[in-house]
């Protein structure tokens, strides 16, 4: 296996990374943002800064993209944007029921767009 970088700008504390038909998407927790990058690289977008409002990212950990090129990311909520970063939705709220969630982790996305939560602190899987 032969290592190289996948990125022409800086990141700090990544977290996570997916890889979509064309682009890296990658998390950096301490900057609370998410930067995409084209296969080769180059720099497209980034979107995300520290807060908690809707549209925004708290230590984002996970991140995916579903088969509509969605992104899902995970932090202190689960949210979803469009590609460009444009928030859509949050999914759940917090606490410990179902479709609850208290500190989201990981995130991944079957082949049918059914999105899988690692809910770390209540100790469960949830989709």
């Amino acid at each position: 296996v032969r290592a190289r970088s996948v990125s022409t700008v800086p990141v700090m504390a990544t977290s996570d990374i997916c890889v979509d038909h064309e682009n890296h998407l990658i998390t950096e927790y301490f900057n609370h943002r998410i930067q995409v990058l084209r296969r080769d690289g180059t720099f497209v977008c980034e979107f995300g800064s520290q807060a908690e409002a809707n549209g925004l990212l708290q230590y984002p950990c996970g991140v995916c993209v579903n088969s509509s090129g969605h992104v899902v990311v995970t932090g202190s909520r689960v949210q979803i944007f469009s590609g460009d970063g444009t928030f859509l939705r949050t999914l759940g709220s917090r606490g410990a029921a179902d479709g609850e969630f208290r500190n989201p982790y990981s995130v991944c996305v079957d082949g049918n767009d059914n999105i899988y939560v690692a809910d770390c602190s209540n100790h469960r899987v949830q989709f």
